[in-house]
């Protein structure tokens, strides 16, 4: 073999030393790969081993007793984490109400569908959307607004923040320079969901200050759910007549329902049927109408 000539090595002593060095380099990591082949059988041993393994763990009676703890330890951490949710948004305690809104999967009547039907119309569009759930007291409008004020969808908690309010807490924070009553009503203004419930339990003063807020969140790209027990034409007799309430009535008609087109989301809805308050079903019927 005929090496290199290399002034400060005549002899090539440094070439054949590197050369035989990386031939047992290579000779190591050959080895090396024989020796991670599974021999015959091992595989198979290695299966009925963990099998074996498997069957004994199976087998402890203190098994399923340690799965069914585990279980229950994440139902309580979850059950934790939804009612925290649930307060930190105001929900009512009431616990029937709580028993049906904070379960992951929505219970279905058409007052669940036309509060669900928002989010699902507005999708990723960032424009404002105004809904009224008006119907008799017990149609499940007020919980169908708590559960999709708690979900995004089934199983699945809304990210964005939403806030539940009473329409009776709208005279709690008057403008008289307290920042509690300034950092409510900013965040009345400012959450991105806004469930306004028993819309008419107000003070008959009240109800520009309800058109007012409701135009000014539709303005800004936000979603305003309201429930009301009463029917449609006092709806509009009460909220929609005054100039503020007059232009939010035209800009949902013909932006959002757009002008009764396909496509468009009605801004009121009427729910009818019995109460399903104590009642397991019922017979129900939605009719939206040109808001």
């Amino acid at each position: 073999m005929t090496l290199p000539h290399d002034p400060e090595d005549p002899m090539g002593l440094q070439s054949l030393v590197a050369e035989h060095a990386a031939r047992v380099e290579a000779a190591r990591l050959h080895h090396a790969k024989e020796a991670a082949l599974p021999v015959p059988g091992a595989l198979g041993a290695s299966l009925d081993a963990l099998t074996a393994s498997l069957q004994a763990a199976t087998a402890d009676p203190g098994h399923a007793a340690r799965i069914a703890a585990e279980e229950a330890r994440r139902e309580r951490a979850e059950r934790a984490a939804i009612t925290a949710l649930a307060d930190a948004r105001c929900l009512p305690t009431s616990a029937p109400l709580r028993a049906v809104a904070t379960k992951p999967t929505p219970v279905v009547t058409p007052a669940m569908e036309a509060a669900r039907a928002v989010e699902e119309w507005r999708g990723r569009r960032k424009v404002g959307c105004f809904r009224v759930l008006s119907g008799s007291v017990g149609v499940g409008k007020s919980v169908a607004a708590a559960w999709v004020c708690l979900w995004d969808r089934p199983g699945v908690t809304r990210e964005r923040t939403a806030l539940w309010m009473h329409a009776t807490e709208l005279d709690l924070h008057p403008r008289n320079g307290y920042s509690d009553h300034a950092h409510a009503r900013g965040r009345r203004e400012s959450a991105p969901l806004l469930v306004l419930d028993e819309h008419g339990a107000e003070r008959d003063d009240l109800a520009d200050t309800v058109s007012g807020l409701a135009g000014r969140r539709y303005d800004a790209g936000r979603v305003t759910l309201v429930t009301t027990n009463p029917p449609s034409a006092a709806v509009k007799a009460r909220y929609l007549t005054s100039p503020a309430g007059a232009r939010l009535l035209d800009r949902v008609r013909m932006e959002q329902a757009l002008g009764g087109a396909p496509g468009g989301l009605p801004g009121l809805v009427t729910l009818s049927g019995p109460s399903l308050r104590g009642r397991a079903q019922g017979t129900w019927s939605q009719r939206g109408c040109r808001l």
